[in-house]
Parts: C-alpha cells; structure tokens; sequence
C-alpha cells in the first residue's frame, strides 16, 4: 500500500511555506514517473495553526477525503533538550498533550512522536503514558541518523502508540540500524574534504573530518566564521583555512534534502508571533530543526510494521523488512521554532 501526507499543519508562517514548496516540488517531480496517470494521489492540504488549539485541528481531519491512520508529531525539542532552558515555564512543552489529546479523539490506528533522547525522561511523555496506556501499546526506540543515508550524526527518540496489543518493535529496530553502516560527509558532498559548524561549547571541535558524519545541526548552523579571528580548538580536524563553510543548500544536504530543496533566502526572518522576537534567520531555524526525511521514512515504516510478534521474536532481521508496497513518496517535512509548532502529518495508507 502507498503512504500519503494527507494534511501538515504549523504555527508558523515561514515553515508552513517551505513545506508548501517542498511538497509542490516533490509532488511534481512524482507526476512524472511512469504509470503515475494510474495511481492519482489523495489532495494534499497545509494550514497555518497553532497546534495547541487540537479541537480546530480535528475539526479539519474530520473534513478530509480519506480517514488518517498515522499521525506523525514532532513537537519543539528545547523544552527537552540538554542544549535548550529546560521545561520551567517553556509553553512549548504543552504540545506534547495537545497532541495526546488529538490522537486519543482521532482513535487514529498508530501515533508517532520524534524528539531528543531527554524527552523520554520528561513529565510529559509520563503524563502520556498515563492518559494513552488503556488504550494504546507504547513504545520508544533512540535512533541516529547516521545509518539511515544521512551524513550527520543526530540521535534522536521515536515514541510510537498504537491501537493493537502487537508490538511494532521500535526500540529493537533501532538497535539494528548500526549494522546499515554509516553514512559520513564525503559520502553526500566528495567535493569537501573539511566542514565547519560552530560548535555548541567554547572548547567543542568546530572543523569536521568529511571522512565521519556530520556534528548535529542546530538553529545558528547558517552561521559564518571570521578566519582571521577564528580560535582553533584542539579537537578540531584541520586548520580553518582548509576548511568549507557550508551554505544553506550544502546544510539541507547534510539533512538529507536535495540540493535544490526550496529553502528560504538567507537574510529572511519570520515575522510570525512565535519568531518575531528571535534573530535566528527563518532558513537556519528550519535547517536545524528538520527531521531528515530517510530518518522519518524509516520511523514511519517501523511504526506502521504489523505482525502479531515484534520483528524481534519472528526470526525477520528488522533492517531487511520488505517495504510497505511501492514505498514513500517524497518525505519532505520542515519544523519551526514556534511554540506552536508540531509539523504535524497525517498518512493515509490504502490498505495492508
């Protein structure tokens, strides 16, 4: 069965944008396969919403042509993060109900949540467990990008609740990603042999090897660097001067977008209530905080497997599990900063 992006929906202006204009792309560049005059893909909607209102939200689903089996929610990590201010105060964190509550009035087979690793140590993700365990099987599972084909090392947790008694086996399958290899940065862009990204301590290495993954991408990864100024740090693979500042299209590579994804120009800013106050530019926010789509495609695979017994139990070896039908079209997704955010997408699948 195919897997369609039925609806995205974000608090934020400048991402609901970008999203717009990767689907569009990715949508047209699909249209052009053979056969695709014979299998016509559901419409696709976006709308700018604060995901916090849940109850409009489901209002909307309601309204859509086909009934969303999976909802995929990826709300603001820097409540949860180790690099962010922590949950006092930090009205983000009230995504994570808002989309409990959602998926609970949906009755929607299969609810995924992506996040830092810190999100499983949170009081949210308890009061999740509480309000969904009578109903739903719930798991989690810590992948990294890095052996999904994406040059960049970012662990992140994959939260998955369904609706059965059968286990889809999250935590087992990330645990088999490593025998995929990884994915380093020469592999994605040969043409360099260095790369800079500022670090995240004053004495974390700011000059990266292509020969390993990426360091994790953060909000300020468009950020460029006075050579003349710079101070060398002593984990640092070479000298400044031989290394490449990577620009917005370099940066969406080592996401695992396409080279031409339409990112923003660089000096945009979003003027939405959720950024107006912040100097990040809209491009470098959304860059930071996407999710990589081969790491998404794969979550999504994982939390949509059905068996009766966790891959661990059946003898398949869970890296080798046959795909879902055709496969996924384009997974394009964008995240923002807002408090609003959630990105959230809503698949459609035909059948098992």
């Amino acid at each position: 069965a195919d897997i369609f992006v039925l609806l995205g929906v974000d608090g934020c202006k400048a991402a609901i944008d970008t999203y717009r204009a990767g689907m569009a792309a990715a949508e047209a560049e699909d249209a052009l396969l053979p056969g695709a005059e014979n299998n016509p893909r559901p419409r696709h909607a976006s709308i700018v919403h604060d995901v916090t209102d849940w109850r409009r939200i489901l209002e909307i689903i309601e309204k859509l042509p086909h009934k969303p089996r999976l909802l995929l929610a990826s709300p603001p990590c820097q409540p949860f993060s180790t690099s962010g201010k922590g949950l006092a105060g930090d009205p983000r964190a009230d995504v994570v109900a808002s989309v409990v509550e959602l998926a609970m009035a949906m009755q929607v087979d299969t609810l995924l949540i992506e996040n830092v690793p810190g999100f499983i140590n949170s009081p949210q993700f308890a009061a999740m467990c509480s309000r969904m365990e009578k109903e739903y099987t719930i798991e989690w599972g810590v992948a990294d990008a890095k052996y999904t084909a994406v040059p960049q090392a970012r662990r992140r947790v994959f939260v998955t609740a369904r609706r059965s008694k059968a286990r889809c086996g999250m935590r087992d399958a990330a645990a088999a990603l490593p025998s995929r290899g990884v994915c380093t940065l020469a592999d994605a862009l040969p043409e360099v042999s260095f790369a800079y990204h500022i670090a995240r301590t004053s004495r974390g290495r700011c000059v990266v090897p292509a020969t390993e993954p990426m360091q994790t991408l953060r909000t300020n990864c468009i950020n460029g660097v006075n050579r003349d100024k710079f101070r060398p740090r002593s984990a640092d693979a070479a000298p400044i001067s031989e290394c490449t500042v990577l620009g917005a299209a370099r940066l969406g590579v080592v996401q695992g977008f396409p080279a031409d994804y339409p990112w923003p120009e660089r000096r945009m800013r979003c003027k939405c209530k959720y950024c107006v106050s912040s100097s990040v530019s809209a491009v470098s926010k959304q860059i930071g905080n996407a999710v990589p789509p081969r790491l998404a495609e794969w979550a999504i695979r994982t939390a949509l497997w059905r068996s009766e017994a966790p891959p661990a139990q059946t003898g398949q070896p869970v890296a080798e599990r046959p795909p879902l039908g055709a496969g996924l079209p384009h997974l394009i997704t964008v995240k923002s900063d807002a408090a609003g955010d959630g990105r959230w997408c809503y698949v459609y699948d035909r059948g098992d």
